[in-house]
């Protein structure tokens, strides 16, 4: 038997919406990602997450890099810590730490 994931879509101004399969211009993303690390239903964002809230954001790897304080690298535009967070298997667990990833959800309205 398949396992379904549940996942809402939220819009930018961080209002939860009626759950969907298709959504246009909106962020989808497992609701236990939004909870406190301490909460035993929390979740660990995977790189494919990460790269949705990024995207729903319109933020870059420069504007990821100001926003959480990692170093950028101007003259290749690169971080390796944001390449780090990004890089690997999209349903592997992303290496960015809960205090990275709450910041993000933070500045984006989420939480």
């Amino acid at each position: 038997m398949a396992t379904q994931k549940t996942c809402w879509h939220l819009h930018r101004s961080g209002t939860m919406g009626v759950q969907s399969s298709m959504v246009h211009n909106a962020l989808m993303l497992n609701p236990n990602l939004l909870l406190r690390y301490s909460d035993p239903a929390y979740t660990h964002p995977t790189h494919a997450d990460l790269r949705s809230l990024l995207e729903s954001q319109g933020w870059g790897r420069k504007d990821v890099c100001n926003l959480v304080g990692v170093a950028y690298n101007a003259k290749n535009y690169q971080s390796p810590t944001v390449d780090k967070w990004l890089s690997g298997d999209p349903d592997a667990p992303s290496r960015i730490s809960y205090a990275h990833w709450r910041l993000l959800l933070i500045e984006a309205g989420l939480v």
